[in-house]
């Protein structure tokens, strides 16, 4: 037997779902800039090798940031209790 629902409770249900895939574009953005960014660190190790025979202080120094950084940011999704939760979500 099918549920229904009342108007209010389908639109409720609406901006429950628009909340979370917010929430989700944001979660993408962040990951795509932060491996982005640590791809360029990564590039930059190839044109300095490549140039260089080697790989400058700075250039390493900036990697280990560029790894540390988007080591923790990827942590942070996994951190959520229940992402599922609805309670989470402002409507």
């Amino acid at each position: 037997m099918k549920k229904l629902f009342s108007i209010e409770q389908q639109k409720t249900a609406v901006k429950l779902k628009e909340e979370k895939l917010k929430s989700i574009r944001q979660v993408m953005r962040i990951a795509h800039h932060h491996v982005s960014n640590l791809a360029n660190n990564l590039s930059l190790v190839e044109v300095e090798i490549e140039c260089d025979g080697a790989v400058s202080t700075e250039t390493l120094k900036a990697l280990d940031a560029a790894i540390k950084e988007t080591a923790e940011t990827m942590k942070l999704p996994g951190d959520i209790e229940n992402p599922y939760n609805d309670e989470m979500f402002e409507i």
